[in-house]
């Protein structure tokens, strides 16, 4: 490669160690959240911290060994590894699916609802929905997509919603995961795609992206389509072939910007390094009328998605129009990062902004409000304060190694053990083992970078200058933990090259004694972490979680007077002993009956209840343990008034028209819903944290990535 090839300019370093800076501060925030940690009671924290450190730094040192023997390998057995490591990520994918009985909530609960709403209807004031659409603007594509899926499922037959789109969910991803895989290949050849393909399914996050149907994952493949477009784009030169990339990169660029605007992000870091290309090259050997060419296909590119973009806010105006005056607007998001932890939980502080200047205002008249609040939060703050307002902002974006989607694949209904491990503390240790490689990575390629570009594709800027983009960004906007889910394909092409650019340590370390008590501290641990993963505990296992897919501000509640009795089925396949109602009341209520039926018909469960028995907006139900059999079973709760005196309690539903919680069946009286009562049924236990084999199993995988890990890389050892 010629030195233009690996050429970095300064201003691409200084991004380098702006980078370096930022993943150094995300790594401080994983520290901090490592301290949270808690298995069976805080006393062990302490050493959870400690294990998950020292398992991290084997494990970064396993993958380092890893990408080695890829090395290693012929092209023949590259294309081996490929698909073992997609077979791989396929089968832990056809699991989930097989497990989990996910059901949305918030944001994704009302796109898909209305989405399917509008197929056969037009949005009124009356539709439950409204008062989301009013506010919150940059859903509206994505309900329109979503209203052309239930359009299409309905011509093909399809009855299963929410079956219907995991699956077009997952295919995105995986279409994600391919355009990664072929900007590694574009750039590095088939062994650095391999090594980021690795990455990608070591993610745990990747496969709960799949039942998350919303913008964070159908944004992946529009991004990662982006990248690669730019990559064949930045070198081709034939006329034809550049038209129908540009072409596609418009597309790309129209839908991508409407679904997150983030996935615009690389045009930005290209057009960047095109413009630095220009400055930096040769004034003598420029070629004008090449460069006249490609800004012509720029502008092209630039004047197609302009049109696109305003072609679909028209479309969407003709859908939304009249509820778009009450939009909150752009800077509000901007707002909410401006304060507090930089997270909307927040943005309600008392700070001296007062919300009610908002009432009865148009959009423009709102957002010069709110930029008075930005310009009066980041005065308040002063510089020591902003700087700790930036840091605190990107630890909850990319520190959280275990975001609210992880949480959100909990509603509906699921079954065995190994998921509930998966999805609770124990799956978190291991996500933010996951978590500390992959920031660690970034933070090793920037610096690598600042030191030396070395052999490096000129083309790989894009990806770091992206990243800075995206992490700038959320130092600007609001921010969640989710929001770093659609970035994680992009994180990992740019980890993998600062794992792989990670030095040997064999002459630090060739040496008996450092080797063997390497092997008994590693030993120590994976003993230790066992006793702790089987220590006594009181656990919950959730069998059915209705309680968490609304928004809790927007349900309806149904009144049990003495003339209706509510009815709500539910089916489950393993124990439960507990049942938790949403339930309010007003004053003294007369006595209520909750009878639990089975699939016989028999009861196996009765109590007379009143407003006494309702604690928190919660009436909880230790009903003893009832096993189903057959192995899944139908379950029928029923609640009557007993008197005519006394008002009424009101139990909680959602208001959805097309998607309800749980498998079940609601009806108060004669009259049908088709969402499903506010309902937990969960089964309390005390014994092993995990069971003895499971936990068995876990250490035993630690215990092998760390032995691989560390004494492969100490010992001299050459594996094939």
């Amino acid at each position: 490669m010629d030195k233009k090839g690996s050429y970095i300019s300064i201003p691409e370093k200084i991004i380098m160690f702006l980078v370096a800076f930022m993943s150094a501060i995300v790594m401080r925030g994983i520290v901090y959240n490592l301290s949270e940690l808690t298995f069976v009671n805080k006393r062990y924290t302490p050493f959870l911290y400690a294990l998950c450190i020292i398992f991290s730094v084997c494990f970064i040192f396993a993958v380092k060994k890893w990408f080695g023997i890829i090395d290693r390998l012929s092209k023949n057995r590259q294309i081996v590894v490929t698909a073992i490591l997609i077979l791989i990520q396929f089968v832990i994918s056809i699991w989930l699916f097989a497990c989990i009985d996910y059901r949305p909530n918030s944001d994704s609960l009302t796109d898909i609802d209305t989405g399917w709403f509008l197929k056969d209807n037009v949005l009124t004031e009356t539709n439950a929905h409204v008062k989301w659409l009013r506010m919150y603007p940059n859903n509206y594509f994505l309900i329109l997509v979503l209203k052309e899926l239930a359009v299409l499922g309905e011509h093909i037959g399809i009855s299963n919603i929410l079956g219907y789109l995991w699956l077009i969910n997952y295919f995105l991803l995986f279409a994600g995961i391919v355009f990664a895989f072929l900007c590694a290949y574009e750039l590095s050849g088939h062994k650095k795609a391999n090594k980021v393909l690795t990455l990608i399914v070591l993610n745990p996050i990747y496969y709960y992206l799949a039942f998350w149907v919303y913008s964070s994952s159908m944004s992946v493949p529009l991004l990662m389509g982006i990248f690669y477009v730019l990559l064949k784009l930045y070198h081709e030169e034939n006329s034809i072939k550049r038209t129908i990339l540009c072409l596609v990169l418009s597309v790309l660029i129209i839908i991508g910007f409407q679904i997150r605007l983030t996935a615009v992000f690389p045009v930005i870091a290209y057009v960047m390094i095109r413009t630095l290309d220009l400055l930096t090259a040769d004034k003598k050997v420029l070629d004008k009328k090449r460069n006249s060419v490609r800004i012509l296909f720029a502008l092209g590119v630039m004047v197609i998605s302009f049109a696109g973009i305003k072609g679909i806010n028209g479309r969407i105006s003709e859908i939304f129009g009249e509820y778009q005056e009450y939009n909150l607007p752009t800077i509000r998001w901007i707002f909410v990062g401006s304060h507090g932890d930089g997270s909307v939980k927040t943005e309600y502080e008392d700070n001296g902004f007062d919300y009610s200047r908002l009432f009865g205002k148009n959009k423009e008249e709102k957002s010069k409000i709110y930029v008075e609040g930005i310009i009066y939060n980041y005065k308040r703050l002063g510089a020591l304060g902003i700087a700790k307002l930036f840091a605190n902002k990107l630890r909850i974006t990319f520190s959280d190694a275990f975001p609210s989607v992880v949480s959100r694949a909990y509603s509906g209904a699921y079954t065995g053990e190994i998921f509930e491990i998966l999805r609770g503390d124990v799956g978190e240790f291991f996500a933010y083992i996951y978590r500390i490689m992959l920031v660690f990575g970034m933070f090793l390629y920037a610096v690598f970078c600042i030191k030396d570009f070395g052999e490096a594709d000129r083309r790989s800027s894009l990806f770091i200058i992206t990243l800075f983009g995206e992490m700038l960004f959320y130092l600007l906007w609001e921010v969640k933990g989710d929001y770093a889910d659609s970035l994680l394909l992009l994180m990992a092409i740019v980890s993998a090259d600062g794992i792989d650019r990670i030095p040997g340590v064999k002459r630090v370390t060739n040496n008996r004694f450092v080797r063997a008590f390497g092997g008994v501290v590693i030993g120590v641990l994976s003993v230790a972490f066992f006793i702790i993963l089987t220590s006594n505990s009181k656990y919950t296992y959730n069998r059915i979680n209705g309680d968490t897919y609304s928004r809790s501000d927007d349900v309806i509640s149904i009144e049990v007077d003495d003339h209706n009795m509510l009815s709500q089925t539910f089916y489950c396949d393993d124990v439960f002993n507990k049942l938790t109602i949403r339930a309010e009341a007003e004053g003294e209520t007369a006595d209520y009956a909750v009878t639990l039926y089975d699939e016989s018909g028999s009861v196996i469960y009765e109590k007379d209840f009143n407003s006494g028995d309702i604690k928190k907006g919660k009436l909880k139900l230790d009903i003893g343990d009832v096993v189903p059999f057959p192995e899944k079973s139908k379950y029928r709760l029923e609640i009557k008034k007993k008197a005519m005196d006394g008002t009424n309690i009101m139990f909680y539903t959602g208001d959805n028209y097309y998607i309800d919680s749980y498998e079940g069946s609601l009806t108060l009286g004669e009259e049908s819903y088709v969402d499903d009562l506010s309902l937990k049924v969960e089964y309390t236990g005390e014994g092993p944290f995990i069971p003895y084999g499971y936990a068995f199993f876990i250490c035993a995988i630690c215990m092998l990535l760390s032995v691989f890990g560390f004494w492969c890389n100490t010992n001299g050892s050459s594996l094939p």
